[in-house]
């Protein structure tokens, strides 16, 4: 048989002008020739750039011969427009060595921006709320780079790994947010309740630490003179201690050397609520009422405390 115009086959196809009928497993020229698969590179027959499907031909398998290519050139398939569900033809274009068909090195570059709505539809594990679906039991990697936190308009310092907070604190009224976290050093001095004074200092060093409104320190003083009166605190606390009614931070004394108490009694220590001072204590070992610790001239002093600030 030969391609007829006037009669009607199961599917024609029209490569670049070449005309062939596909009937019974054979395709059919014009010119009565019959193949099994379609012609390549023949006399007449052009390589198929350009394959035009008609809707007859939907549904069956298109055999082409991949040496019909020419180096580096896209294949397009025009699909004619099969139902009225389509509202123009639709034009598909299948490149060898790139473009916008996705292949394995591409994988979802190809594609549109995608939703997790979207991927809900054809992803098993994806919510489709845009929530991270992990593994039973996930590695995750160490962060390389800074997080910076900051409460309102805060604008924290990235510097170093971890977290970073703000320089300057920027209190959230919330009871359950983290909003400060500051360490550094500060300088303890001796000072009398009645009268300052001024001390000379061999040894004079603080560390702190704030997390929150929660602070705790540690120092050592050591002095060889000084002039104050009165009762004897340890200040310049490097921050203002918190005040609630019968509410007190306990200091912990660990070493005192050479510092003159009464007889038959002990050092303790507490922060005083709303300021920045420890107030130095010794109470009577078998029991009895406490008295402050006077200014002392020459004596050393390790010390703690954790107390709560505003």
């Amino acid at each position: 048989m030969s391609f007829d115009p006037t009669k009607t086959y199961r599917s024609v196809l029209d490569i670049d002008g070449n005309i062939f009928a596909y009937q019974s497993g054979w395709y059919y020229d014009r010119y009565g020739n019959r193949f099994l698969t379609l012609p390549v590179n023949k006399e007449g027959y052009a390589p198929p750039t350009d394959v035009e499907i008609t809707p007859a031909f939907l549904g069956d398998t298109l055999i082409i011969n991949s040496d019909a290519t020419e180096a580096g050139a896209d294949w397009k398939y025009t699909i004619a427009r099969p139902t009225s569900g389509m509202t123009s033809d639709q034009t598909l274009t299948l490149p060898t060595t790139g473009g916008i068909a996705a292949r394995t090195q591409d994988k979802l570059s190809a594609f549109a921006a995608t939703t997790s709505a979207e991927l809900a539809g054809v992803i098993s594990d994806e919510t489709g709320s845009g929530a991270l679906v992990f593994a039973t039991s996930p590695v995750l990697a160490t962060p390389k780079s800074t997080t910076t936190i900051g409460v309102g308009n805060a604008t924290p310092a990235a510097t170093g790994a971890g977290m970073t907070f703000p320089a300057t604190q920027s209190a959230s009224s919330d009871a359950n947010t983290l909003d400060d976290y500051e360490e550094g050093t500060w300088t303890p001095i001796i000072s009398g309740g009645t009268t300052a004074g001024t001390g000379t200092y061999v040894t004079q060093t603080g560390l702190y630490t704030k997390i929150g409104n929660v602070v705790h320190i540690q120092g050592y003083i050591s002095i060889s003179a000084h002039d104050g009166t009165g009762d004897m605190f340890i200040a310049d606390l490097p921050f203002v201690a918190f005040s609630t009614t019968n509410t007190f931070a306990s200091a912990t004394i660990g070493y005192l050397h050479n510092c003159s108490l009464s007889a038959n009694n002990y050092a303790t220590a507490y922060v005083v609520p709303t300021t920045n001072a420890i107030a130095l204590v010794q109470s009577p070992v078998g029991g009895g009422a406490s008295t402050a610790i006077p200014v002392d001239s020459a004596f050393a002093i390790m010390f703690s405390a954790t107390y709560r600030t505003n």
